[in-house]
């Protein structure tokens, strides 16, 4: 490998990790604060959940962000004319984007190897995490003047106000509970002018003081004082669940669900979803990276040092979105759908390699370089910027 092509390498290898990394915070942080208030989450669980979400979240945007990435440097490339040098040297059209190709394989092969085995695993993190906070009462996630629900619904809290980090007014509280020996259920309605939380993180007491309650023969009953037993949503031992989900499961442990999963319709779905997912998402890096190096190949010419750089890189993000939303979306709607859009996906996964391979080797094709010459002089005349212009490279230097 000559010197160029490892600096190529670096370069992209810098910049894909910039972008993966850097850019996935923000929708970390994002995801987080719409699921759960983070900073009222306990470290104990903040951590976890962080942690979860974080291999989520980088395993969804390696795709784009990787793809993205090579976009703007190969265009620098170009712009800088070590691309031009290449082909002047005698590089094909693959020759030249062979370094950025290595980069996409390596992100495809540790998406799958993300999808594999650690996205099941923090999966099953979240999972356990989201349950924990959803069934124990947990004061650091109330929301005062506000009905919270907790354990999908079985317990409900109302705290008017916080007076101090363990003191509260005008409290509400009511829990569903079973008859003893019977399926019959019955809520208990507790009433409290305060309240105090007491206890250690593992043994944690409600105290309820100067209220009321409504037991399960209708009668209101007084009382000075009431404790309700709670737990800390900080406890190491998370409470076990019950049901298991598809995404938590490794991919052999996925293909070994197969058959339970298709004894229901909606069951199915789910599994489709979750396999075409861990298929087609990895599978991305590659061919988005190679459709949008053919483009870059066409328009290539025309990036010189002038200001239709970054036109091109604008046009050529635009279609690579233009396939990958949909993509994305179908995925996620093949839960409802099932069969028909996974079929689909696939044909969009292909129709992109396709269209990848008759770029590459339409590249020293002058109609089509003419045709997507015309097309960007139109989009600059369209949004007023610089015209672009063919760079200085004659048609016997430039044939890749």
């Amino acid at each position: 490998m000559k010197i160029i092509d490892l600096y190529m390498l670096w370069t992209l290898v810098k910049a894909s990790l910039i972008a993966i990394f850097a850019l996935s915070i923000p929708v970390v942080l994002i995801s987080l604060n719409s699921q759960v208030q983070v900073f009222a989450i306990p470290a104990a669980l903040l951590w976890q959940i962080l942690i979860g979400t974080s291999t989520i979240i980088i395993f969804h945007t390696i795709p784009i962000l990787a793809s993205l990435a090579i976009i703007w440097v190969y265009a620098r490339f170009w712009s800088e004319g070590i691309v031009v040098s290449l082909y002047m040297a005698g590089r094909s059209s693959l020759g030249v984007a062979l370094p950025a190709l290595a980069v996409a394989l390596v992100c495809t092969l540790s998406g799958y190897a993300i999808a594999g085995f650690f996205k099941p695993f923090s999966e099953s993190v979240i999972h356990d995490v989201m349950y924990k906070l959803r069934r124990e009462i947990d004061l650091n996630l109330i929301k005062y003047g506000k009905f919270n629900y907790f354990d999908n619904g079985r317990t409900v809290i109302y705290i008017r106000k916080k007076l101090n980090d363990a003191m509260f007014e005008g409290v509400y509280l009511s829990k569903l509970k079973n008859y003893k020996g019977s399926e019959r259920q019955y809520r208990e309605h507790y009433y409290a002018r305060y309240a105090i939380m007491s206890g250690s993180d593992d043994n944690r007491k409600l105290v309820l003081a100067d209220g009321s309650m409504i037991d399960d023969s209708g009668k209101n009953k007084r009382y000075d004082f009431k404790y309700i037993t709670t737990h800390s949503a900080g406890d190491q031992a998370l409470t076990a669940r019950s049901k298991i989900f598809y995404d938590e499961l490794t991919t052999s442990g996925l293909m070994n669900a197969q058959e339970q999963a298709y004894g229901q319709v909606q069951s199915a779905r789910l599994w489709l979803r979750e396999a075409v997912k861990r298929l087609v998402m990895p599978l991305l890096s590659l061919t988005h990276t190679m459709f949008a190096l053919g483009l870059l190949n066409l328009f290539g010419a025309m990036m010189g040092r002038g200001g239709s750089s970054n036109l091109v890189i604008a046009f050529v993000s635009t279609v690579m979105f233009a396939f990958h939303l949909p993509i994305v979306f179908m995925i996620e709607a093949i839960s409802i759908r099932g069969l028909p859009l996974a079929a689909l996906v696939l044909v969009l996964v292909a129709l992109q390699a396709v269209l990848a391979v008759v770029l590459f080797a339409g590249a020293q094709n002058l109609r089509l370089q003419t045709m997507s010459y015309a097309v960007l002089s139109a989009l600059a005349n369209l949004f007023s910027v610089v015209r672009p212009r063919p760079s200085l490279v004659s048609e016997a230097s430039y044939n890749p």
